[in-house]
């Protein structure tokens, strides 16, 4: 190993071998790769619970929709009672 600048013979390769240069190699590509695993999980996990937020937003439109349409139709039917009887209210003040 010469000391001066890290570099180590490799006898089987014929040529020198930066030893350090291939750690911090390692060891910043395994951090990345670390890195790229938790986003993508990361993302999943979002994705997830935003589809389910999604869907139960789905279901809370669809229920206040019924809620809705029912209300209407009950207006329909008291104002169709209350037409009734003011007419009837009418006919009763006409005759007294």
């Amino acid at each position: 190993m010469q000391l001066t600048n890290h570099r180590v013979w490799d006898y089987a390769g014929d040529n020198y071998v930066h030893r350090l240069v291939a750690i911090n190699s390692y060891m910043l590509t395994s951090q990345l790769e670390s890195q790229r695993i938790y986003w993508e999980n990361k993302i999943v996990h979002l994705e997830k619970d935003t589809a389910e937020e999604i869907n139960n937003m789905k279901a809370q439109i669809k229920e206040t929709i019924d809620r809705c349409d029912n209300l209407e139709r009950r207006l329909e039917s008291v104002a169709k009672d209350k037409q009734s009887m003011d007419k009837k209210c009418g006919q009763l003040s006409t005759t007294v």
